[in-house]
Formats: structure tokens, C-alpha cells, sequence
């Protein structure tokens, strides 16, 4: 006979691979128009050097690159491998992988929030955002995938760690997907390793060291006065490793790339380009573009506020006003939970003591708040006549203080935490010459982790804020864990989000119809639009081996490209000798092939049924009208 325990691990298992199969639909059909035909730019020369070395020349150069990101390379190396010459497969990886990554957002929002169908819009929300752009339509964007992945994961482990051995740890790990029962010193450790990988994933990241003293930081303040010292020597080596960490890092770096300090974008020092004036008006910015404005030029955020429609800008003004709906909500809460313990900590004593004395058990215990305690079982938090400055941190807190101002404390730690977080991830991007969307993804998934946790905050407040309380849990302001069930203002406060979700995914839908726009898409389109004229239309087999001329076009293309762009189609790597040739007439490309007559090697022979290929060579030419590349017929 299957047991009940069984049965809802069934249907939990079930239910997740509904919501996967979901996510994973929403996602292809969103990404729908993207286009990754051919690889250029930053994609083709990261592939150049896959095309030359092996796995651990790629993955640790050694004083060849002004970067180092062993992580991201060696797995890049792997997503090249497993792609091969089918160069279209990249955007299904990236799907693939993003999807991967949305559900793994869901999971963990199941864990911080208790409420699965919050978690399905926030990774719904992750999924349409136009800050993918990168991550779905070019093969590096697998580096901001895994980046974005890393990061969140120590933003995760932290929140594990600060809440460990709570209430809300207890509570949340039977109904969560991530059920992974860890110790405080696991999760910490495990936060460690994410940080470390995040680190040698985007150099960026490595400013997240500074997230691990904020939380121990408010762990300290947690604890009670004349505990501190005792809980700092105890923990010291929590203090040690996140610095020393970090500390080996850069030294592995300077070992490697002959510096330690991460450079700017687009080949800049941040020495050289750092300007506080500029950074604070980047963070704004990048605080903008996480409530939907696009406060940038249009080369860089696809359409400025400026050229936004109104209509949409009503729909992105009222998408915030349901976000501030929720805060405003989750600041309710814990204004409301610390006036009920203020309110009930006098009462709670007198209530304590009555029924200590009715019953002859006047407890020998004289510290301040002792009798309090025995009657919270919502904070499950034991007796502290058992305590001394050496038990484990969370339960050296202050137990004088009422339930209310628990529930105060550890709102107001956990967001900490995500502002934290949200904020070093928005000030390490906004130290260089400009701001890319896609580095406000992490923010982006962070704010929405945190949305899922101000709706618990505001699903959870205490039952005796709309019903009766039962006399036990009078005394401690608070209903029984037991009672943990959705009242009126967590419905609410659901409902909002969902509003807002859905006008997030509009807005941010409406957004990626002008990607195009962005500075590196002109040359991604036109090299997709001669893979499509070539590879794509005559087959590998015929193109190979040839030399493609461009006549008479006015897109400049390096040397580089010419050279390598038909690689990556080759499963040799080699592009049996076909390049790209850039001429004025036809008459100048003949003259080529007559100069070069070694320069190609001839493919295959095929029959002629399209006028711009013959034996040796295929000809395109550019159409003024389109900007893009249409067969020249040159064969009768």
C-alpha cells in the first residue's frame, strides 16, 4: 500500500515536470523570432580558438588573455563540442539551458516562498524579460546563463544560511522542491563554492564577497549583547574564508593574466574609465530598467523611454505601481508585526505568570522574557534557561523579545539580504563606459525571487490579524504554526503579483520587437543572411570548398571574418578553404579567381539549378533597398 508520504512526493514530482514542460514551451514560443544563423563577432572568435586548441588550452591560457574564466570556457568548450557543425543548434542549447535555469528559479522561489504558483510566474517573468536578448540570440550568451546561475546560487545559500534552524527553515523545506536538509555550516560552505565558480564564470561577480560579511554581519546583530563576542570567536572562520577566498582568486589571476583586477568592457581598464558621477548615474539607470524603463540610448536598450509608445508606457508605469503595491504590503506586515510584539510582550508575562501560578510551576528561571518563550510553539524556539553564549547562533537570540518582533527581525534580515545582493550586482556593472541590458539579468531574477518573499511576508502575517486567537496563542501574538494557511491579504497580495507579471511579460514582449536595434545586431543579421544564402540554402557539402564574393557591398567585414566565417559549418574546423571576398563588380571577381586559382579547393560537382553558384564560387550582391545579400545570376 502506497503511503501518504509517498503519494504527495508523486504528486510533487509530477506537478514539476508539468510546470518544466510549461516553462519550456513558454520559453521556444517566446523566443520564436530570434535568429542565430551564423556565427559572428565576439561568438566567431571565441569559436576560432576552440577551432585550434584543446579543452585545457581553452579553458587556462596562459598569459594569452587579457581575461580569465576557466569555468565558463571549459563548459564552453564542452556546449561547442556537443553543438558541433550545426551552428543553428546554438539557440536551442541557449533555450535549453535558460529554461533550465527558469526552473531552477521556480525551485528555489518554492523554497523561499512556500507557493508554487508564485514560483511559476516568477520564472515566467524570468523567461520573457528582454534582458535575454544575449543570453538566447548568441552563443556566448551561455556566459551569462551560467553566470546568472552561480550568482543566484550563492544568493540561495546565503538566505539558507541566515534563516537556518529557523521557523521559516522548518516550514518551507516541506513544502519547497530543493529539499535538501543542510546544516548552517553546509550552506555557507556550499555559497563558498558558487561564489568561487561565479567568479571564474564573469569577473564581475567576484564583488559578491562583500554579500557574506553583510549576512554575517546581521547574524552578529541577531544575537544577544553579551553573546556577540562568544558567537564571533565561534564563527571566526566563517569571517576568514570569504576574504581568503577571494584573496586566492586574485591571485590565481595574476598568475594567469598578469593583473588581478578586473578589466573594463569593451577593452577598457576601470582604472583608467572610473568616474563616480557616471557609476551613480548608471545605477540609476540600471535601477530604471528593472521596473521597465529603458533609460538608455536605443544602440543599447533596443528603444528608449523617449520612443516608447504611451501605451506602453502606461502599462510599465502601472506594472511598478502593482510592485510598490507589494512592497508597500510587505512593509505593512512588519510594521504590524512589531507593534503586536511591543503590544504583547507585558501581556504575554502576565498571561505566563497566571498560569504558572495556577498551576504551582513557578519556573526558577528569573532572566528576562524566560516564561515568554514557552508559549511561542509558531517560533519553535527553545527554552532559554538551556542557553549560553555557546549554543548554536540561532538560537542565541534574543528570546526577551516577542514573537512579532522575531517575525520584524527576520523580514527585515532577509531583505537586507536580497537589497544587498541586488545592489553589489547593480554597482559592479555600473563601474564601467556603459550598461548593457544583459547585465541587469541577475538584478532582474533577484527582484523577482524577492517579490515571491514579500508575498509569503504578506501571506503569512500572523492569523490574529483577521480571526480570533486562540488563548494559547493570544499570549504570543501570533497564531500556532499549524495555522500557517493563506488569509485575505496573501490572496491579495498573489493576485497583484500575478497582475503584475502579466504586465511585465507584455512589456518586456513588446521590447524584444526592437532588438534589432541593439549595436551588435546589424552584424549578426547580415552574417545570418549569408549563412542563409549559402550553407543553408545549397547545403554544407555544396558551399564548402568554395569561395563566397560579396560584390558591391557597403558593411565593412574584417579579415577575420572573411577568413573564418565558414569554420564553424566544417566539422573538420577547417572550411575546406572557403572565405568570404569583398569586390565591386563581378568582373573584379572573376579577376580573383583567375589571380588565386589555388585558393580554393572546388567542391563537390552539382547541378546548376540557381544562377550565383558555379563550380569554384557563389556570388552575392546587395540590395540597397533591404540591406541585405540576393544572389547575383551569373549562370545562364
Amino acid at each position: 500500500m502506497i503511503s501518504k508520504s509517498q503519494k504527495k512526493r508523486t504528486f510533487g514530482l509530477v506537478l514539476s515536470l508539468i510546470f518544466l514542460s510549461l516553462l519550456a514551451c513558454f520559453a521556444f514560443y517566446v523566443n520564436r523570432n530570434v535568429q542565430l544563423d551564423a556565427l559572428y563577432m565576439d561568438d566567431l572568435y571565441m569559436w576560432s580558438f576552440y577551432g585550434e586548441q584543446n579543452i585545457f588550452e581553452f579553458s587556462f591560457p596562459f598569459r594569452t588573455a587579457s581575461r580569465f574564466r576557466p569555468v565558463y570556457w571549459f563548459l564552453t568548450y564542452l556546449q561547442m563540442a556537443i553543438v558541433g557543425a550545426n551552428v543553428r543548434g546554438y539557440l536551442t542549447f541557449n533555450i535549453i539551458t535558460n529554461t533550465l535555469l527558469a526552473y531552477t528559479i521556480y525551485a528555489m522561489c518554492t523554497r523561499i516562498s512556500g507557493n508554487r504558483i508564485a514560483a511559476f510566474l516568477c520564472a515566467l517573468c524570468y523567461l520573457a524579460s528582454r534582458f535575454s536578448y544575449y543570453q538566447i540570440g548568441q552563443a556566448l550568451g551561455f556566459m551569462e546563463t551560467l553566470a546568472c546561475f552561480f550568482a543566484l546560487c550563492v544568493l540561495y545559500f546565503l538566505y539558507r544560511f541566515l534563516i537556518a534552524g529557523s521557523h521559516d527553515e522548518a516550514f518551507l523545506s516541506s513544502r519547497g522542491i530543493l529539499q535538501l536538509k543542510l546544516s548552517e555550516k553546509g550552506c555557507f560552505f556550499l555559497a563558498i563554492a558558487a561564489y568561487v565558480l561565479v567568479s571564474f564564470t564573469h569577473e564581475r561577480y567576484i564583488t559578491l564577497v562583500a554579500l557574506f560579511y553583510l549576512v554575517l554581519v546581521i547574524g552578529l546583530l541577531k544575537t544577544r549583547k553579551r553573546c556577540r563576542k562568544a558567537n564571533f570567536s565561534d564563527k571566526l572562520i566563517f569571517w576568514i574564508i570569504p576574504a581568503a577566498t577571494t584573496a586566492v582568486i586574485m591571485l590565481i589571476r595574476f598568475i594567469f593574466i598578469g593583473k588581478s583586477i578586473p578589466g573594463g568592457t569593451g577593452g577598457t581598464e576601470v582604472t583608467e574609465t572610473f568616474s563616480v558621477s557616471q557609476t551613480l548615474r548608471f545605477c540609476v539607470s540600471q535601477v530604471l530598467y528593472l521596473f521597465g524603463v529603458n533609460d538608455g540610448p536605443g544602440y543599447l536598450c533596443a528603444i528608449p523611454w523617449a520612443d516608447t509608445p504611451a501605451n506602453i508606457k502606461t502599462l510599465i508605469k502601472l506594472s511598478a505601481f502593482f510592485f510598490g503595491l507589494i512592497g508597500l504590503g510587505f512593509l505593512s506586515s512588519m510594521i504590524i508585526d512589531l507593534k503586536r510584539g511591543c503590544r504583547t510582550d507585558t501581556a504575554a508575562a502576565d498571561a505566563e505568570s497566571t498560569r504558572s501560578a495556577q498551576q504551582g510551576a513557578v519556573s526558577a528561571d528569573t532572566s528576562p522574557g524566560a516564561g515568554i518563550l514557552k508559549t511561542i510553539d509558531y517560533c519553535s524556539v527553545p527554552d532559554t534557561s538551556q542557553l549560553d553564549c555557546h549554543s548554536p547562533v540561532n538560537e542565541r537570540t534574543d528570546h526577551s523579545i516577542s514573537c512579532g518582533k522575531r517575525l520584524f527581525c527576520r523580514k527585515l534580515a532577509v531583505s537586507l539580504l536580497f537589497a544587498g545582493f541586488i545592489g553589489i550586482c547593480i554597482l559592479c556593472s555600473s563601474i564601467t563606459i556603459r550598461v548593457e541590458m544583459r547585465w541587469v539579468y541577475v538584478s532582474f531574477a533577484a527582484m523577482q525571487l524577492f517579490a515571491c518573499y514579500m508575498v509569503r511576508g504578506i501571506e503569512t502575517l500572523c492569523r490574529a490579524s483577521f480571526k480570533m486567537k486562540t488563548p494559547a496563542s493570544a499570549a504570543s501574538g501570533c497564531d500556532r504554526a499549524d495555522h500557517y494557511l493563506v488569509n485575505l491579504a496573501g490572496l491579495a497580495a498573489l493576485i497583484i503579483y500575478a497582475l503584475y507579471v502579466l504586465l511585465s511579460i507584455k512589456t518586456n514582449v513588446f521590447c524584444r520587437g526592437y532588438i534589432n536595434n541593439l549595436y551588435f545586431m546589424e552584424g549578426q543579421n547580415r552574417a545570418n543572411n549569408i549563412a542563409c544564402e549559402t550553407i543553408h540554402k545549397f547545403g554544407p557539402e555544396q558551399v564548402l570548398g568554395k569561395t563566397v564574393f560579396l560584390i558591391d557591398t557597403t558593411y565593412e567585414i574584417s579579415d577575420f571574418y572573411c577568413e573564418y566565417f565558414f569554420r564553424p559549418f566544417d566539422p573538420e574546423k577547417t572550411g575546406q578553404g572557403s572565405i568570404l571576398v569583398l569586390v565591386d563588380t563581378y568582373e573584379a571577381a572573376q579577376q580573383y579567381l583567375t589571380e588565386h586559382p589555388a585558393e580554393t579547393t572546388p567542391g563537390p560537382s552539382t547541378a546548376i539549378s540557381n544562377g550565383n553558384i558555379t563550380e569554384r564560387a557563389i556570388f552575392l550582391t546587395e540590395d540597397r533597398a533591404t540591406g541585405k545579400y540576393i544572389p547575383l545570376n551569373v549562370v545562364n
